[in-house]
């Protein structure tokens, strides 16, 4: 188990998560930044080997991500703050699986106490493209035993080939509680 305080367990779980997508090929990142993405963000920033765009507009960035996709063959992934940002990438991921474009979404979401509480902005983010991605996970909280860090890599390389292989988009969705 690796000790760390509160406010670095979402960071370096996204640390980690980032690290094993760079080794199965992705180097592209599209980000629509946002307060519950913020270790995603930053961990995607802070990797040496990604490229990093920041986009506000997640529609624009989720377009931006599948031309990415489009273009070298490999997917993008795209990172969103959770609530409603969530929905606006919905036309992009029909693209994709229309299109057979690879695409990753990172989507952050409320920890499962704050959901259907009445939290601002909270909605349903599991499975809210329904059927469109290829596959779906909830990656569930950041948790560091042997057997989680190992889930961990496994969730990255899944969806780096399952997006590329079967060409079409993957939605990966990460509950973060805070401090962030």
């Amino acid at each position: 188990m690796i000790d760390l305080a509160p406010q670095n367990r979402a960071f370096y779980w996204s640390v980690l998560l980032f690290r094993q997508l760079f080794r199965k090929g992705v180097t592209r990142v599209v980000i629509s930044p946002g307060s519950r993405s913020t270790p995603l963000t930053l961990a995607a920033a802070t990797h040496p080997g990604l490229s990093t765009q920041v986009i506000l507009d997640e529609r624009s960035a989720g377009f931006t991500a599948l031309g990415i996709g489009k273009a070298a063959g490999t997917p993008a992934v795209l990172i969103s703050t959770s609530g409603t940002a969530v929905a606006n990438y919905y036309p992009a991921v029909i693209e994709a699986r229309l299109s057979g474009v690879p695409l990753i979404l990172a989507t952050a979401d409320r920890p499962p106490n704050l959901r259907n509480t009445g939290a601002n902005q909270a909605i349903d983010q599991l499975k809210i493209f329904g059927d469109y991605p290829l596959f779906f996970h909830e990656a569930g909280e950041p948790a560091f035993g042997k057997t989680d860090l190992a889930r961990l890599e496994m969730l990255a390389d899944q969806a780096v080939d399952i997006s590329v292989l079967q060409k079409g988009p993957v939605h990966l969705n990460f509950p973060f509680r805070k401090p962030l």
